[in-house]
């Protein structure tokens, strides 16, 4: 749990206790999925930075739409530790 936590995946030990006495398949399953990246910061980062390169490319294609032009131009601003800052291409 403390990996998660790092890793901003704020998990209680109540929710997660409630999570498997309801039998909430699908929470139960997202959970057993988080897990697997527990220590593997490395592997989640990257994964981070993949997430957020597609988020950007796609609204990169929505050229019209002026609320996509604030979110890249945003994203740009707070990129920092090295991260895409949106303006690579």
């Amino acid at each position: 749990m403390r990996d998660l936590r790092r890793l901003n995946m704020t998990v209680s030990s109540s929710e997660l206790y409630a999570t498997w006495q309801a039998h909430d398949e699908d929470a139960i399953q997202g959970v057993l999925g988080n897990l697997k990246y527990a220590g593997r910061r490395q592997e989640l980062e990257q994964l981070r930075a993949q997430s957020q390169q597609a988020f950007i490319d796609s609204w990169r294609l929505e050229e019209g739409d002026p609320v996509y032009a604030v979110l890249i131009e945003a994203y740009g601003r707070s990129a920092t530790r090295g991260r895409i800052t949106g303006n690579e291409r």
